[in-house]
C-alpha cells in the first residue's frame, strides 16, 4: 500500500500530540523527510494546534448539577404519569347523590367527563414525551 499525502495528513493530530505508535511516528517521519514541502506544512499544522486554546472541562459542580436536574426531571414525571392516571380514570367514576343512588360521571355530566378525558390524554402526551427525551439525554 502506498503512503499518501492525505493518509499522512489524518495522521498529523496524533503525532503532534505524541498519542501514536512508534511505526506510526516513524512513518511520518520518513514521508516528511521525502517530501521537505510537506514538513513546512506540517509544521505550520503544528504551530495552529499549538496555538489553539484547550477547551474548559465542566466545571466543578457539573455532576451535581446534572444529578439534581435529573431528580427534579424524574419527580416532575411522576407527577404527571399520576395525574394522567387520575384524570384518565376520573370519567369512570361513581358518586352518590343522597339517596338519589349512584350515578356514573361519563353518563350523568358527559361534557365533565370529556374534559377530565381531554386533560389525561394531554397529560399522557406530555409523559411520554419527557420520557423519550430523557432516553434521547
Amino acid at each position: 500500500m502506498q503512503v499518501t499525502e492525505d493518509i499522512v495528513r489524518d495522521l498529523l493530530p496524533v503525532y503532534f500530540s505524541d498519542e501514536c505508535s512508534q511505526d506510526t511516528r516513524k512513518l511520518v517521519d520518513e514521508y516528511i523527510h521525502a517530501n521537505p514541502a510537506f514538513g513546512k506544512e506540517a509544521e505550520s499544522f503544528k504551530r495552529g494546534l499549538l496555538a489553539r486554546p484547550i477547551p474548559a472541562g465542566p466545571g466543578k459542580n457539573a455532576e451535581m448539577q446534572s444529578l439534581r436536574k435529573t431528580k427534579r426531571m424524574l419527580r416532575v414525571r411522576g407527577t404527571i404519569m399520576g395525574l394522567a392516571i387520575f384524570f384518565t380514570l376520573a370519567p369512570f367514576s361513581v358518586y352518590r347523590m343522597g339517596s338519589g343512588g349512584t350515578h356514573w360521571l361519563f353518563l350523568d355530566s358527559p361534557a365533565e367527563a370529556s374534559i377530565y378525558g381531554l386533560v389525561g390524554i394531554a397529560l399522557w402526551v406530555t409523559y411520554f414525551v419527557m420520557r423519550r427525551r430523557a432516553r434521547v439525554l
